[in-house]
């Protein structure tokens, strides 16, 4: 019995990573947090010295993207569910990130912020999510614990990249360059959707008294 137990508990992170898709779900998700700790600890600094909104513009634009950011998470996790394919919703709110964050770069104005934080930011938001729900239907008919094992592995990647990324913007901003920021945070965003297209969209098996 011992015997039995001790290569799956001693395979460790090798085992993990051999894992059909593992390394392609890994590189995903380390570009994905990266992008995300690039570009977001330096929103609020970006709105009130380049786009020069003021306190109550800063709440609002904040509080909008905070509450659509909820709903089209909301929306999209139930929509996603019930399609036998997640890969396109995935794909697809790492493009709408790409987008909004190469958009907030050139777009120094409260408006224009606004309706891009409802409209874009709000589905790239989603990708995050999304991700991880696709990561978990593809490794659903992994043996044994390895399928948990290797969520918390994406998960400690993904927790990786905002060691990394939050430094190296304020070294872009050194030159107060904001648009190279936000620039490089979406070219995060595609950059991540390339590893998924290895990864075959898998419709989530249930599993009893548990909510997807």
């Amino acid at each position: 019995m011992t015997t039995t137990a001790t290569p799956a508990q001693g395979s460790g992170l090798g085992a993990m990573l051999r894992l059909p898709y593992a390394l392609p779900l890994a590189l995903s998700c380390f570009l994905l947090g990266f992008g995300l700790s690039l570009a977001v600890p330096y929103m609020a600094l970006y709105a009130v010295k380049k786009a020069g909104m003021s306190p109550l513009q800063l709440g609002i634009f904040l509080t909008v993207n905070a509450v659509s950011a909820v709903a089209v998470a909301t929306l999209l996790a139930r929509w996603s569910d019930r399609l036998p394919n997640r890969k396109p919703i995935v794909l697809a709110t790492m493009a709408a990130g790409t987008a909004a964050y190469a958009l907030i770069g050139v777009t120094p104005h409260f408006a224009g912020l606004l309706v891009i934080g409802a409209a874009l930011l709000s589905l790239g938001a989603a990708a995050f999510p999304q991700m991880f729900s696709f990561a978990r239907a593809s490794l659903q008919d992994v043996p044994g614990d390895l399928a948990d094992r290797a969520m918390t592995l994406l998960r400690a990647v993904f927790s990786l990249s905002w060691v990394v990324g939050p430094g190296l913007g304020a070294v872009i901003l050194g030159a107060g360059n904001y648009t190279a920021v936000f620039l490089s945070a979406g070219a995060c965003f595609a950059l991540s959707a390339l590893p998924l297209l290895r990864v075959p969209g898998r419709r989530p098996q249930p599993t009893p008294g548990i909510t997807p």
